[in-house]
């Protein structure tokens, strides 16, 4: 019924939690297959073999990739999948016991194949502790771990926390599907602005939930926002039409940036002193009051929307349309 895409698992053990999360799914093992597409070294890809072959009682596959594709496995997944409804994964997400069942149920009430849905994503341990993560999950209703990625609400959130929502296979190979020229996170602004022009509409449904345990660091965040203003710029290049500006809030950026650059190192270290500040109290369990929340909050604002900027006119410097892996993150403070 379902093909679950797991796409780049971080190391063995969260592979093996995100198939223990599997092999509970109240769908029943015999109603899905897993599909793991890893495109790292071979030693690694080995390693993930390893991990998932204890796992008899599920139909799973490992696909290795390396050097073949350039957005983490989703499009040779797609490729090998059997089942009508795709649902990617990534590797260290985990899915509640009856995720997979109210995705199945979902499309059968919205059986239209252009109708996609979208399930809830929480935090647990580490992440939950986070004050990072609870800030990208706070400034999108908890929900900004699937951030929708399909409209220009999610211009500016950081691409690994857009889960994507599950399709049907069909629509997504008649359309197309992931752009190998953007890499893992941004390519989803390309699919979202194309699809969203052919019809795609997403359903939310927040019985479809899973979490995310493993935090993110500021400075990974503040560099995914500027791959993703890097996306945003060279999505315009490919599609030209005004309403691909639009879409991407490319216009004014030029200017805004004047405004930042010479702020932009304060505006980054000082967001790094209240999250070093932050983390510290968190994790002597002592609580933030609503005063250091909101200054962290701020901080973390202007933070990753100045990444995100920077990463625009860092694009826009380029002369014609260069691949991503040519162009170097620069937001160290």
């Amino acid at each position: 019924m379902i093909s679950v895409v797991i796409c780049n698992p971080d190391s063995g053990d969260a592979l093996r939690r995100s198939l223990d999360a599997l092999g509970a799914q109240s769908l029943g093992a015999d109603r899905f297959e897993v599909l793991v597409v890893d495109e790292s070294s071979e030693e690694k890809a080995r390693a993930g073999l390893e991990t998932v072959s204890w796992a008899p009682d599920l139909d799973l596959r490992c696909v290795h990739t390396t050097g073949e594709v350039h957005v983490g496995g989703r499009n040779p997944g797609l490729s090998l999948a059997r089942a009508p409804i795709v649902l990617f994964v990534e590797g260290d997400e985990i899915l509640d016991q009856g995720c997979l069942e109210e995705h199945y149920l979902a499309h059968e009430r919205h059986s239209e194949s252009h109708l996609a849905v979208l399930g809830y994503t929480g935090l647990r341990e580490e992440a939950e502790r986070s004050p990072l993560m609870r800030y990208l999950a706070d400034t999108r209703w908890r929900n900004v771990c699937c951030a929708e990625p399909l409209g220009p609400d999610a211009v500016d959130e950081p691409g690994f926390c857009a889960r994507l929502p599950s399709f049907k296979r069909l629509y997504l190979l008649e359309h197309g599907a992931f752009n190998p020229l953007f890499p893992l996170g941004a390519d989803v602004r390309e699919l979202g602005f194309r699809l969203g022009r052919t019809g795609l509409r997403v359903i939310h449904s927040t019985e479809a939930t899973s979490v995310l345990t493993r935090s993110r660091g500021l400075d990974e965040v503040c560099n995914q926002c500027s791959l993703l203003g890097k996306a945003d710029w060279f999505l315009t290049q490919m599609h030209p039409e005004q309403e691909a500006r639009s879409w991407a809030r490319i216009d004014g950026v030029d200017s805004e940036w004047e405004a930042i650059a010479p702020l932009f190192r304060n505006i980054v270290k000082s967001a790094r002193a209240l999250d070093r500040f932050a983390h510290e109290r968190c994790r002597a369990g002592l609580a933030l009051d609503d005063l250091t929340t909101r200054l962290l909050y701020r901080a973390y604002a202007a933070a990753l929307r100045a990444s995100r900027v920077l990463g625009v006119v860092e694009a826009m410097s380029k002369s014609g349309f260069d691949p991503f892996h040519s162009i170097p993150l620069h937001v160290e403070g």
